[in-house]
C-alpha cells in the first residue's frame, strides 16, 4: 500500500527520523528533507539515509525515492539536524517544492 503524503509532510515538518521500505527492499533509516514534484510529474522524496539497506554506496548519504514506490513509512520518536549538503534552492526542485525542512 502506498504511503500517505500527509505522513511524509508531517515527518519533514517535525524533522523526524523515519524507518521506511522502498519497493520490496529491507528497512532503511532516513531523514526526510524534501518532498517535491519532478518535471515528469512524479512526487519524489529527497532523504539523508543514515543506515539500512542500500545498493548505491556507503552511508550516510543522500538518497532519492519515488513516493509511489515507498511501501512502508514509520515516523520514529527521534529528531534530526539538517544534513550536510542540504540545498532547498537546488534546480532539481524547480518543478515544485511540496514540503521541505526549514
Amino acid at each position: 500500500m502506498p504511503v500517505d503524503r500527509d505522513q511524509i509532510v508531517a515527518a519533514i515538518a517535525s524533522r523526524s527520523v523515519v524507518e521506511m521500505r522502498y519497493e520490496s527492499g529491507a528497512p532503511r533509516l532516513v531523514q526526510p528533507h524534501v518532498l517535491y514534484r519532478a518535471a515528469d510529474g512524479h512526487e519524489l522524496l529527497d532523504t539523508y539515509q543514515v543506515s539500512g539497506y542500500t545498493h548505491a554506496g556507503p552511508l550516510p548519504d543522500w538518497r532519492l525515492f519515488i513516493v509511489a514506490k515507498i511501501t512502508q513509512f514509520v515516523i520514529l520518536d527521534a529528531e534530526f539536524d539538517i544534513a550536510p549538503g542540504y540545498n532547498p534552492g537546488s534546480p532539481k526542485y524547480a518543478s515544485g517544492l511540496l514540503a521541505w525542512v526549514r
